[in-house]
């Protein structure tokens, strides 16, 4: 498949495509540009992704992968919640039945 030239493309993408190929010469391999601020401009008409604090333009795949382990991270934080939620309420109900216990005994 050839290549476009930037001269094949509209400006905004032809810039974009410029500094796709000189950050992967900056990153020394094949890739695009990875920014980690996690803040991004959405360009639907020319289909572009920008960093909104270092204004680098992101491949739309690695934003994708970045929004996929975060809500990764989500779910795994949830269920890490829920988790501690039940042993708490199962300490709770442990605490109250000894509580209990002792006043029966007579030593509360």
């Amino acid at each position: 498949m050839k290549e476009a030239t930037v001269t094949d493309l509209p400006s905004g993408y032809a810039r974009a495509l410029r500094e796709r190929r000189l950050q992967r010469k900056e990153r020394g391999g094949p890739g695009s540009a990875y920014c980690l601020h996690g803040s991004y401009w959405l360009d639907m008409e020319q289909r572009l992704i920008q960093c909104r604090k270092c204004e680098r333009f992101v491949d739309a795949f690695d934003v994708l992968l970045a929004l996929s382990r975060d809500e990764d991270w989500l779910l795994f934080a949830r269920d890490e919640q829920l988790k501690l939620r039940r042993e708490k309420h199962d300490l709770e109900r442990e605490i109250k039945n000894l509580k209990a216990q002792k006043r029966r005994s007579g030593h509360g």
